[in-house]
């Protein structure tokens, strides 16, 4: 089976209920909605590999 994978940034507000459920799900090491989680992150990871890029560029 080939692996797949998505990368995502969710922009959310102080109490935004999503964050929690997920991390929440990553710490059990169990599905969420169907998928395992792989890794997680609580910054914008995706801007600060541009950023990286941009450095060296």
């Amino acid at each position: 089976m080939n692996k797949k994978f998505i990368t995502v940034v969710f922009e959310y507000e102080d109490g935004a209920e999503l964050p929690a459920r997920i991390t929440a799900a990553f710490a059990k090491n169990e599905a969420f909605h169907g998928v395992k989680i792989s890794a997680v992150s609580l910054e914008d990871e995706i801007t600060r590999v541009e950023q990286l890029e941009e450095q060296l560029a």
